[in-house]
């Protein structure tokens, strides 16, 4: 595949494979980029100590989507979890980051990379609107140090410190708790994410002794099955199954019970067929359900290297609007969904598809 002069290619398997990783080359330089790990889920905060022996970093989980950042030739390429260099990302994030993330990889060994969040509205993947981002932003949780023909991750003060010193943002740092205190300092920390609306965390040992664990709340676990069953044939079933079972395990360790428990499953009930049912309604009534968002571009040749990018994936968009506003090409999008295809075929027939 081909982006802004580079050439890459996403990697199935092989050395450096996995989801994700890719081979990128440009102005006669040519990286690797490791597929990012995946991080095991935690369900049950009790066992913290076993995980964590020596203490966790607990650093907050932001609702994005994963980015990593190489430098190849002299420039920064922005890599999506799936291994492509999507030109919308790319472009925002050298116009906000460029420089300041150049600086910071060419201090690392060559082949090292960064590994952050992108979040807020104005992006075509995953659209939370953070107070502290609320458009389009970048907070580095990762720092792959390469060394030899691996890479290291850089231990989290560290992390933090080399961030804040070239001008750039990291997740929050919560706190680091020895492994008696860990299940009690994160359960208070969830509980208080979910009356603010915010994900979850991540749980590090401070020096990469041991792998990583992410534990999110109910806000979390029931909000994002809300958010999939708008679109019940696309995201619904992969969101629907893995976030019962987290909240399976939540509801037992918080021992729910009596009317608790009964507002815990009303909640879930409602999250599963209220969004659904409305999308039927939609359909059935001849109103659309398709994805609408902004999307920021600096220049027109940016919007279309990302529509041609989008389609070459299979993505149907579709620019509603496009206008002018500082210096920046302003359009909004419409993204169409299989889910209305599925339910108009049902409606008229009678029959599922799926079983």
């Amino acid at each position: 595949m081909e982006y802004g002069g580079a050439k890459y290619v996403p990697l199935k398997k092989g050395k450096w494979g996995g989801k994700g990783a890719v081979l990128i080359y440009y102005s006669g330089d040519v990286k690797v980029v490791p597929g990012y790990p995946s991080i095991q889920r935690l369900v049950l905060l009790s066992k913290l100590p076993h995980y964590f022996p020596e203490g966790v970093s607990v650093e907050e989980k932001m609702n994005g989507y994963n980015v990593r950042v190489v430098e190849v030739g002299g420039e920064v390429f922005a890599v999506t979890r799936g291994g492509h260099l999507c030109p919308y990302t790319n472009a925002r994030l050298r116009a906000i980051y460029g420089e300041e993330l150049k600086a910071l990889l060419e201090e690392l060994p060559e082949g090292s990379f960064v590994a952050g969040e992108v979040v807020g509205e104005e992006n075509p993947y995953v659209r939370v609107r953070y107070p502290e981002a609320p458009e389009f932003d970048y907070f580095i949780f990762d720092i792959f140090v390469k060394e030899g023909d691996s890479w290291k991750q850089m231990p989290v003060e560290e992390r933090h410190e080399l961030v804040r010193r070239f001008g750039l943002k990291s997740v929050r740092l919560l706190g680091t708790f020895p492994p008696d205190e860990a299940p009690g300092r994160v359960k208070e920390i969830i509980d208080a994410f979910d009356a603010e609306g915010r994900e979850g965390v991540v749980l590090k040992d401070p020096l990469y002794k041991r792998v990583p664990a992410k534990y999110t709340g109910s806000y979390t676990n029931i909000g994002d099955i809300e958010k999939g069953m708008l679109y019940p044939f696309d995201e619904g079933k992969d969101y629907l199954f893995p976030r019962i079972v987290r909240e399976m395990f939540k509801v037992y360790e918080e021992g729910l019970k009596g009317r608790d428990f009964e507002e815990r499953a009303l909640w879930l009930g409602k999250a599963i067929l209220g969004p659904s049912t409305e999308a039927v309604k939609a359909v059935a009534s001849g109103r659309p359900v398709h994805e609408e968002f902004v999307l920021r571009f600096p220049s027109e040749e940016d919007l279309e290297r990302y529509l041609d990018y989008a389609r070459s994936m299979g993505v149907k968009v579709k620019v509603l609007e496009k206008a002018e506003e500082g210096g920046w090409v302003v359009v909004k999008v419409r993204k169409y969904k299989k889910s209305p295809d599925v339910i108009e075929s049902m409606l008229r027939t009678g029959r599922t598809p799926l079983d």
